[in-house]
């Protein structure tokens, strides 16, 4: 009698875990899904270049470029630009780092991860990034999180890129 009702006992309980709405599980039997990203980063040869970030990694492998430095007038230290060919990225000093604080796209040779660089179109950058932007002059503004994308325009054709921290 006891080993049926231990069977009986663990198939009610199997049914009753079935019979849960799949909120209380949904974490456990649902795949994860894919984190969305909070933030406009740069990619150059698959290597992400984030905003608010040390930039040492990134410089690991971009090497030092030709960097310019001048005292911060917002931080104690200096501040550095690091140009490439195609891309400069400036960095302000925190903590003995230097982190990322814009990367402005120089040349139609590198893009945003959706594709727009120097020299598409107006109607492209908005298929892109869509309607929700704040326009002033000619300077579109795209804001994710605390960073803020910008393409600035001439003659409806993308003039500059510049990632920048959100104010």
């Amino acid at each position: 009698m006891k080993r049926k009702n231990k069977w009986i006992g663990m198939l009610v309980a199997v049914l009753l875990a079935m019979a849960l709405p799949q909120t209380v599980f949904g974490a456990w039997w649902k795949p994860t899904e894919e984190k969305k990203q909070e933030t406009y980063d740069f990619v150059w040869k698959e290597t992400r270049i984030q905003l608010n970030q040390d930039v040492a990694p990134a410089l690991a492998v971009l090497g030092e470029g030709d960097v310019f430095e001048q005292d911060s007038c917002a931080y104690q230290g200096k501040d550095t630009v690091h140009r490439y060919a195609d891309f400069e990225i400036a960095t302000y000093p925190v903590n003995k780092k230097q982190c990322v604080s814009s990367i402005y796209l120089l040349t139609d040779q590198v893009s945003t991860e959706e594709g727009i660089k120097i020299g598409s179109s107006r109607d492209d950058m908005i298929k892109a990034y869509g309607k929700d932007y704040k326009m002033e002059y000619e300077a579109y503004r795209y804001v994710k999180g605390k960073t803020e994308l910008t393409f600035y325009l001439k003659d409806g054709k993308v003039e500059a890129i510049e990632y920048m921290i959100a104010e």
